[in-house]
């Protein structure tokens, strides 16, 4: 069947990949727009008094966006802060965070002014800003990038737009590899603190004979300390979920434990001074830590007068437990339970209890819990520095 002579009735005016738009020549407002096809049912006709009026019923016709009116996307700040509030970090995490993200943004607005939408942004111009760090540390480059990494990664899946961020080539490698801290060597060092920094003497006992992270030890309070029975709770402020924890502790931490609790008695009796928060961790005055580097530095100092010969950080002494483990060939998912970690397999998500504070109708069950602890992770640990006293003894 031929085609119809429509020349002599419209003007093309307009060209797009998926429609074309004509104008009327005997009407003044008449337009027709077709969507990519002769067939007349894909053809639509209208009125609209100005040609941008026309392109975009066209538009709606058609059931495609305008271009013009289309949504950009977020800016390259909400696309930051979108990110941050879908995550969960520290105190410290989050200031590196958004001083990395400062950091980007002033580098950002000096050579790429106008990229203000995260569409804008490129995987050159993040190739670039990689390539200014490419001479710093491996743990200087993730500091500097991996929020932007991540934010690439969230934007890829939430908006489906270029991962533009992976794949950069940063080295995985720490420049100062994890101290190797054993646990016979934290039992020495304790007691070396007990004998000249006694006030010292529970926080890094938290940390080395019960496996908690440094803010977990500092933010620890006696009313989530049971020393009848041995146990304490981890809750609150934590990391993630798995570090919300109930635990029994080994007798030396036990010892250290109610050493501390006397310690502070006895100095609130002679002072009348309270701590105010009642943590378990305190000062040499016996005020709480306000910050982590204080005691930090404290602890630092301590083992460079006990031994200085050892090249531990403070956060390192949480290492001893899981060393220990792998030495005796014990780790799995109820030492990993104990000491906080993500459970590594389905079985440990599902059927590994995660434990937490119980009520009076929970004690029962919470008792079976931590006879399961006590028999796989405090048992071992308590023959180890069993053995360990005794050989200093044989000496």
């Amino acid at each position: 069947m031929p085609r119809p002579n429509t020349s002599k009735r419209w003007t093309l005016v307009l060209k797009e990949p998926k429609f074309n738009l004509y104008k009327s020549k005997k009407r003044e407002h008449l337009w027709q727009v077709r969507l990519g096809s002769y067939a007349k049912y894909r053809r639509r006709q209208f009125d609209a008094d100005t040609l941008e009026n026309a392109k975009a019923e066209a538009l709606k016709i058609a059931g495609l966006p305008d271009p013009e009116e289309e949504e950009l996307g977020p800016s390259v700040v909400d696309a930051a802060n979108e990110t941050f509030d879908r995550s969960r970090r520290g105190e410290k995490a989050t200031k590196d965070w958004l001083s990395a993200w400062e950091r980007f943004l002033d580098w950002l607005g000096e050579k790429h002014p106008s990229a203000t939408q995260w569409q804008d942004l490129s995987r050159s111009i993040i190739r670039e800003y990689a390539d200014l760090h490419k001479d710093k540390a491996p743990n200087t480059q993730r500091l500097y990038l991996q929020p932007i990494i991540q934010t690439s990664s969230y934007m890829a899946a939430e908006y489906g737009l270029p991962d533009i961020a992976t794949n950069l080539g940063i080295s995985s490698k720490t420049v100062n590899p994890p101290a190797s801290v054993y646990l016979t060597d934290v039992a020495d060092f304790l007691d070396w603190l007990a004998d000249h920094r006694g006030w010292l003497e529970a926080g890094p006992a938290l940390q080395g004979l019960a496996g908690l992270q440094l803010q977990e030890a500092l933010r620890l309070t006696w009313d989530k300390v049971d020393l009848e029975r041995g146990l304490i709770e981890v809750s609150g402020k934590t990391k993630n979920e798995y570090r919300n924890r109930v635990i029994p502790v080994c007798s030396r931490l036990l010892d250290a434990l109610h050493r501390a609790r006397a310690l502070q008695l006895e100095r609130k009796r002679r002072t009348k001074v309270q701590n105010v928060k009642d943590t378990v961790v305190v000062g040499k005055l016996g005020g709480p830590y306000t910050e982590y580097t204080g005691y930090s530095s404290q602890v630092r100092s301590a083992i460079r007068e006990f031994n200085p010969d050892l090249d531990w950080s403070p956060k390192d002494l949480r290492n001893a437990l899981p060393t220990f483990a792998s030495q005796k060939g014990i780790r799995n998912d109820v030492w990993e339970q104990y000491v906080g970690h993500a459970p590594q397999s389905v079985t440990a998500r599902h059927y590994v209890c995660r434990l937490t504070t119980a009520t009076k109708g929970e004690r029962q069950d919470l008792d079976e819990k931590m006879a399961v602890l006590r028999e796989r992770v405090v048992s071992p640990i308590e023959a180890a520095l069993q053995a360990h006293e005794a050989a200093k003894e044989s000496d």
